[in-house]
């Protein structure tokens, strides 16, 4: 009787890519962070500009939102917004400084009307009207005036 492969890196490897762009695909299905987190990192292999467009498009989209949040959305939020700025602050700033630039501007703007719609004031994640996790969460590699 042969063990049970382990998982790990080589063992999915061997795999190949196909295969494992299949189960990929599967495992997101219905995981719409999951999906978010795919296409930016197909908008990488393209380059950074496809990247801030998708940074773009998802910062729009929150900007749009108006649903209330509460701990769980809360923090899937959170998690999404440090992938964007570990794009904006990673390869976007690498590639174009000025672009960088203006996308964490834009992340930024978002920190003040988000806190307004989480439904977590006993726990002390909103301050002064905007969340202090938000911006934990906005932390740069380089400081704005560094980056231009």
């Amino acid at each position: 009787m042969a063990g049970r492969a382990s998982l790990n890196a080589k063992n999915l490897e061997a795999l190949g890519p196909a295969r494992l762009a299949e189960l990929l695909l599967q495992h997101t299905e219905g995981n719409a962070a999951a999906r978010r987190a795919l296409r930016l990192a197909l908008a990488e292999q393209q380059g950074p500009l496809e990247m801030a467009q998708e940074v773009r498009k998802r910062l729009a989209a929150v900007e749009r939102s108006s649903s209330w949040l509460d701990k769980k959305r809360r923090d899937a939020l959170l998690a999404d917004l440090d992938r964007q700025r570990q794009a904006i602050a990673g390869p976007i700033a690498a590639h174009d400084p000025d672009l960088a630039l203006e996308l964490l501007w834009r992340f930024l703007d978002l920190a003040k009307s988000r806190g307004d719609r989480c439904d977590c004031f006993d726990e002390g994640v909103v301050l002064g009207g905007e969340p202090t996790e938000l911006r934990s969460q906005i932390r740069l590699s380089h400081p704005p005036d560094q980056a231009a």
